[in-house]
């Protein structure tokens, strides 16, 4: 079986909802484009820590995942 990625724009939800209200203008909305492997069973979507910060998201919640690369 074949790996399905999809394309995804993130944006702080905060930012649009002030912008929305006229507090900030919409190009100071933090956004960015990523590109992510999909996992049809998933229920959470994990973002690496620096992109966390980028966006100025803040932490919901943490857990503990772990992954395993199939070699080729």
């Amino acid at each position: 079986m074949g790996k399905v990625t999809v394309k995804a724009k993130i944006r702080n939800f905060l930012d649009e909802g002030m912008a929305q209200k006229g507090i900030i203008p919409p190009e100071e909305i933090r956004e960015t484009e990523v590109e992510g492997l999909v996992d049809f069973g998933a229920t959470l979507l994990t973002l690496p820590e620096e992109m966390v910060e980028k966006l100025g998201l803040t932490l919901g919640r943490e857990i503990e995942v772990s992954y395993t690369v199939k070699s080729s």
